[in-house]
């Protein structure tokens, strides 16, 4: 089976929770932006458990902090990236939408993760730059190279996605930088991310 392709452009091999949702006529992107990847299927695939609490997140932070709904977060995010973070992004390799704004946008939540807690640009930002489109060939070679440098730079720290949320939730904003980035990755794109 092929694994589905996400609404920003990744893919899993988690499908247990996917949601397909049919992409909505939008005359501005059929008509002004002419997105390629809306012609081939006109349905796709998110995570609803993580849209919900993203967005219970953004109505009442104090509600998301409560211990029940950390630990649906902890569970959705070792469950969403299959027990390896590092696998998953090897899995990126086999992706025909994936671009270097992707490979980029990985880079940027490993560095978070594992060195600095900073990111270079911000979650909101990332949200609307990260879309599928299809590469071309050539971008491919670079986009597999650069991911093989990523797994290869954190090999130590990846492996272990318990380990990997650990030092993720050490981090200055760890906890909602970990619910944002799983809304990019796994949750829907017609909804507009909060400022």
């Amino acid at each position: 089976m092929e694994a589905p392709i996400l609404s920003s452009g990744y893919i899993t091999n988690n499908t247990s929770n996917l949601v397909s949702k049919a992409i909505s006529e939008n005359i501005y992107i059929k008509y002004v932006l002419v997105k390629n990847y809306l012609n081939p299927a006109n349905i796709y695939f998110y995570n609803e458990e993580i849209e919900q609490l993203y967005k219970l997140m953004l109505v009442n932070n104090s509600s998301i902090n409560l211990i029940e709904n950390k630990l649906k977060v902890l569970k959705l995010a070792k469950e969403l990236f299959n027990n390896d973070l590092l696998v998953w992004i090897q899995l990126q390799k086999t992706n025909p939408f994936i671009t270097m704004t992707h490979v980029n946008f990985i880079e940027d939540t490993l560095e978070y993760i594992f060195t600095n807690g900073k990111r270079k640009i911000d979650n909101v930002t990332w949200s609307r730059v990260i879309t599928p489109v299809l590469t071309n060939p050539e971008s491919k070679i670079n986009t597999s190279d650069n991911l093989d440098k990523l797994t290869t730079k954190y090999i130590d720290g990846g492996d272990n996605i318990a380990k990997t949320i650990s030092l993720w939730l050490q981090r200055h904003n760890g906890y909602s930088d970990l619910i944002s980035t799983l809304y990019i990755i796994f949750g829907p794109k017609d909804k507009i991310f909060s400022v």
